[in-house]
């Protein structure tokens, strides 16, 4: 069934796998030395052009 309940589970559920992937980076962000924090950005700003293309 694909309800606009059941799409907003959907994007509730991948919204907090978004968030934990995140915080992940953000503690090995935090862990690593400077040099590997332009990665750190470029992996967040993956994460953020994905969730702009939200698919149900």
């Amino acid at each position: 069934m694909n309800t606009p309940e059941t799409k907003f589970e959907k994007f509730e559920s991948q919204f907090a796998e978004w968030k934990a992937q995140i915080a992940k980076l953000e503690t090995q962000a935090a862990e690593a030395g400077a040099e590997a924090k332009p990665a750190f950005l470029r992996e967040v700003d993956e994460l953020y052009s994905e969730s702009c293309g939200i698919r149900f």
